[in-house]
């Protein structure tokens, strides 16, 4: 049986006069991908036999390579793609409770990791002014830990900031939650497993510009991954793409997302920048009129039903009174009337309006998260990433029967992709992904009743 993916595991360090292959003791391995983090963290489970961990004493900050390829880069390849090797540096950040065996002779240690450029970041402080674009702070940031950032910038704000004794990337996250685009869309800065570059993207690149992993194949059509519990032993489903597994985390959290005042909310801004008084600018914000209207007319045909009922009447008192300031001058550098933002500030009510737009959209990719696991080696092709920010198209087939025509509207539909456990065995790899959605597929209209061919 020729293992799906293959990989490499060596260690390096001070201590350790030359890198050492680990990989006849590397039994397991997990790499978690998250749209939320700037860097990837691991998990490698290591069993020896030989007494090689009294020889390689591992206590922590060693440097840990992983080479992975997928068997489908080894000759011969029947397409045309070809496939690269994904090579990710770690650092071991602790080593996990040491078992022995039974005969004393043998142990296990798990070792947690932390990508690189993470490590290096906590070890830095940055306490600097910047000015301009979120997307343009964040490439200068990221330049001083020898990483670029791969970015369409479609961020609008225009600011003055401090950053305040933080490390470079815990910088760029604090500016990724500030950024939005001119529709209200957050954005994410995230690592991937397969990009060499960090990504800063907004959502609705991700979800309207991108095709899902499995939108298009060679042949013009990919069908969308599966997943039924009644066919999952028959031959028709076997030939398909599947869905493992499945569960659900949070469903449907809707008392939540009332409370923080995403449904609906009386918003206050007051701008303190004019020339004479101070203005209070106010309006009432609804999750339907705002956001999801002019949203769900982007989405497919067949998914505009979006996660949430406007018919239902949350808005008639709202759950939340909240106030924003404009700017404060504080940043103005002539007598002109023109001054920079800080952090926190909106020079308008459009720009306080998108800030919280972009909280709202946050909220509902939480709402109903999926977990699901598929087989890993579908998404190793290539080399470009198949995983974070990615859609993919999922159908989930009805509990009590097998009918590939009949699917379960409710739960089947795309799904973002927002994170990624990549669990890598000797003879197996899956991926168990965490992924968010919008909208639930609409049923079908029915046909027309048939006349008869009168009229």
């Amino acid at each position: 049986m020729i293992a799906p993916l293959t990989y490499v595991v060596t260690i390096s360090g001070d201590r350790i006069p030359e890198p050492v292959d680990l990989t006849f003791a590397t039994t397991d391995i997990d790499i978690y991908e998250h749209i939320d983090l700037p860097f990837l963290t691991a998990k490698i489970i290591l069993f020896d036999e030989m007494n090689f961990f009294e020889r390689v004493d591992i206590i922590g900050g060693e440097k840990i390579a992983i080479d992975l390829k997928s068997a489908k880069g080894q000759p011969p390849v029947e397409s045309d793609v070809q496939v690269q090797n994904i090579i990710k540096n770690f650092v071991v950040t602790s080593v996990k409770a040491t078992a022995r065996g039974v005969d004393n002779r043998s142990q296990t240690i798990a070792l947690s990791l932390i990508e690189d450029i993470g490590f290096s970041s906590n070890l830095k402080n940055l306490n600097k002014v910047y000015k301009g674009k979120c997307s343009d702070i964040i490439s200068k940031i990221t330049q001083t830990l020898g990483r670029s950032v791969d970015t369409e910038a479609k961020d609008i704000q225009n600011l003055k900031v401090i950053v305040p004794n933080m490390s470079p990337l815990d910088a760029c996250s604090w500016l990724t939650n500030r950024a939005t685009t001119a529709e209200g869309y957050p954005f994410f800065f995230y690592s991937t497993l397969v990009d060499k570059n960090l990504q800063f993207d907004d959502l609705g690149t991700l979800l309207f510009d991108r095709q899902a992993v499995n939108d298009e194949d060679i042949d013009g059509a990919a069908p969308p991954f599966k997943f039924s519990k009644a066919g999952a032993g028959s031959d028709q489903i076997a030939a398909m793409t599947v869905v493992n597994s499945y569960t659900h985390r949070d469903v449907e959290n809707l008392y939540n997302i009332i409370k923080n005042g995403t449904i609906g909310s009386k918003q206050n801004f007051i701008n303190s920048s004019g020339s004479t008084a101070i203005a209070n600018q106010t309006f009432d914000f609804d999750v339907s009129k705002d956001t999801l209207d002019a949203f769900s007319a982007k989405l497919p045909p067949m998914q505009k039903r979006v996660l949430y009922d406007k018919t239902l009447n949350f808005n008639t008192e709202k759950s939340r009174v909240i106030a924003q300031f404009g700017g404060s001058n504080s940043h103005r550098t002539s007598k002109s009337r023109q001054f920079d933002l800080s952090y926190s500030e909106c020079s308008n009510l459009a720009d306080y309006k998108n800030t919280t737009k972009a909280q709202a959209y946050l909220d509902f990719m939480h709402k109903s998260p999926m977990i699901f696991s598929i087989n890993g080696i579908d998404f190793m092709e290539g080399n470009h990433n198949n995983t974070l920010g990615r859609k993919m198209r999922i159908e989930f087939l009805p509990t009590d029967q097998f009918d590939p025509e009949t699917v379960d509207s409710k739960f089947s539909g795309e799904y973002l992709i927002m994170g990624a456990q990549h669990v890598i065995k000797r003879e197996r790899y899956d991926i168990t992904f965490t992924g968010a959605r919008f909208s639930n597929m609409r049923i079908p209209d029915p046909p027309p009743p048939d006349t008869g061919g009168e009229g």
